[in-house]
């Protein structure tokens, strides 16, 4: 019998063992999906950031707690800690924070404001994320989501005016043209009428006048395919990777024609798609930078219908069948392929200045506005002023 007794304790003893042995958190954070961050200057000058993390049904087992830490880290080196968002799972016992059912997939809306900064439009946004298990008492701390530099949806300048003195050098750091493809739905080739579309052309004019001189150096060239939101990923996802290789082949044969004969390559070329809650973070930029009289509350709206893909999918077939500017102008902004070239820094000439205000004035600063109208006649300084006025209305030194 004590035999018996004997067996019996040693088995629960392994079986204890073994319990404990197993962990009950991921070994990492592989199978969380992170949205587009959205940047949305505010009139009190303070900067709304929102973004969506998903995380698959039971990934996370029922004890455990989940914390987002975002920070965004400034060219200069200065790292800004964001407030955590923290969620728990419903057999968590000993903290308050919001509960969640982790059987079921979650798609957790992290939102903060944090006041304006010049140095966000070259930020990094990265996040940790830290996870418990209340039971086993088992914790992690690991990279959740890095967004890489220059994850924003919005453009990053303040609303109210900002009157200030540009300096000489500051045009150096302007090394940068874009340009869109814009395509019809379903579509992915570049066409010879989508090939002369009128952004995509300014770009390749300014683009040319720059191609043949010896200090034209480009450094890295960033392409990028988007679709429209509606549809499923299994349309979605492959359709914008199809256009951002389209627009890849596309402007690698533009740049030549263009007279840019250094060659470019492979490792230059970075080209990414948008996938998953990427494309509503895309439709709800759209809808923020829109004239719609109604576009807060449609913000709003499709905004929290992120967490439920299905209605989300019925109302923007309604707003397509029943709002025009949704159809007509909203949708086929959103259906591109999008191409920044980077270059090492140069000081332009006079010609070369006015041919790129007339085709991307927003590469512009008004300090180079300035010192290329002392070359031009009073004809051409006086178009180039009148140019750079409509890209700055504001800036005193014009």
């Amino acid at each position: 019998m004590k035999k018996i007794v004997n067996v019996l304790i040693l088995g629960v003893v392994t079986l204890m063992i073994s319990s404990c042995a197993t962990t009950r958190i991921p070994a990492d954070y592989s199978g969380i999906t992170c949205g587009t961050p959205v940047f949305e200057v505010l009139e009190d000058q303070t900067v709304n950031i929102q973004f969506h993390v998903e995380v698959p049904a039971n990934y996370f087992d029922k004890r455990t707690t989940f914390c987002i830490m975002p920070d965004i880290a400034y060219a200069n080196d200065e790292v800004l800690e964001l407030p955590y968002y923290t969620v728990q799972g419903y057999a968590v016992v000993d903290t308050n924070f919001p509960v969640v059912d982790w059987s079921q997939k979650q798609v957790l809306t992290y939102n903060t404001t944090v006041p304006y900064h010049e140095g966000l439009a070259t930020a990094t946004v990265k996040t940790e994320a830290w996870i418990e298990n209340c039971l086993t008492r088992e914790e992690m701390l690991a990279a959740l989501c890095d967004f890489g530099p220059h994850a924003f949806h919005l453009p990053l300048v303040p609303v109210l005016p900002v009157l200030k003195a540009y300096s000489i050098d500051e045009s150096d750091s302007k090394a940068m043209l874009r340009g869109k493809v814009f395509f019809p739905v379903n579509g992915y080739s570049v066409t010879s009428s989508i090939a002369t579309q009128p952004e995509i052309t300014r770009m390749l004019n300014s683009l040319k006048q720059l191609a043949e001189r010896e200090d034209f150096n480009i450094t890295r060239i960033e392409v990028e395919g988007n679709a429209s939101p509606e549809g499923t990923a299994r349309i979605n996802d492959p359709l914008a990777k199809r256009r951002a290789e389209h627009t890849r082949n596309f402007f690698d044969k533009a740049l030549k024609e263009q007279g840019y004969t250094k060659g470019v390559n492979s490792d230059i070329w970075t080209v990414t798609s948008t996938s998953g809650m990427g494309f509503w973070n895309e439709f709800y930029t759209a809808i923020k930078e829109s004239s719609i009289s109604n576009r807060e509350e449609m913000a709003e709206r499709f905004f929290k219908l992120a967490t439920n893909p299905v209605e989300a999918e019925r109302q923007i077939r309604a707003e397509i069948a029943t709002n025009d500017e949704v159809k007509n102008i909203m949708m086929p902004l959103l259906r591109y392929g999008s191409v920044v070239v980077n270059f090492d820094p140069i000081t332009l000439t006079a010609e070369e200045v006015r041919v790129i205000a007339a085709n991307q004035p927003e590469y512009l600063t008004p300090n180079d506005i300035i010192q290329a109208s002392k070359d031009l006649n009073d004809y051409g300084a006086i178009d180039l002023y009148k140019r750079g006025l409509d890209r700055y209305p504001e800036a005193v030194e014009l």
